[in-house]
């Protein structure tokens, strides 16, 4: 009976890898670890994804499995960092990826088999080596110390443009046109002008600049 003949009622097929041949049998991981054919098994069931017509009468969902826990094939240092780092993926010590993006069942079991060997790849490679401190060489310090002298001519450059000594002298004022330290008397006669100045003509279209500004207006 054909795949495509199986009826809705039929449960799941669940065969060895390379049994009908379409598939390599063994899954080469990395240059020294193989998984041999007789440890994988492979479940097809329809898909939900692509495939127009056939999506209901085809199973070209692939769910491959890999028996970690009880493997012979893998060695005990191997085993152990897949346990540990496969962990929330493995069901009883089992590892299992699906693929059904594809319309074609030989394509998503491909793509099943490249994701299985990347977890594997990933989960008994060997830790990194720890980090050695280091000092940071002379260009390095050399560039940081520049990138510092370039944001402070930034941010110098923001403030006032050169040789503008009226603004930098505005800027110690307070809002009642007195520099910070400017004695009582001072500030009564500052106060003066700005109230005279506001009563002529032009102080009334200019009333809203600060005092010592009217002040030089004035004189």
């Amino acid at each position: 009976m054909r795949a495509g003949s199986v009826g809705a009622g039929t449960p799941d097929r669940v065969r060895r890898v390379g049994d009908d041949g379409g598939v390599a049998d063994d899954l080469r991981v990395n240059s020294w670890l193989v998984i041999p054919a007789s440890e994988l098994s492979e479940r097809f069931s329809r898909s939900s994804g692509p495939g127009g017509q056939s999506v209901n009468t085809t199973d070209s969902r692939v769910e491959l499995s890999f028996d970690v826990r009880r493997s012979r094939s893998l060695p005990e240092h191997a085993r152990e960092r897949a346990l540990r780092r496969l962990a929330n993926r493995l069901t009883e010590g089992v590892l299992t990826v699906t693929a059904s993006a594809e319309r074609s069942q030989l394509l998503n079991r491909l793509a099943a088999r490249e994701r299985l060997a990347a977890l594997l790849r990933e989960g008994i490679a060997p830790p990194s080596p720890p980090r050695v401190p280091t000092r940071p060489g002379r260009a390095a310090r050399e560039r940081r110390l520049q990138d510092k002298r370039r944001r402070a001519q930034t941010k110098r450059n923001r403030r006032f443009s050169a040789g503008s000594d009226e603004l930098r002298q505005g800027a110690g004022h307070d809002r009642r046109g007195c520099p910070p330290r400017c004695s009582r008397e001072h500030r009564r006669a500052q106060a003066q002008a700005a109230r005279r100045y506001r009563s002529t003509e032009s102080g009334a279209k200019t009333a809203t600049m600060p005092a010592h500004q009217m002040t030089a207006a004035i004189a």
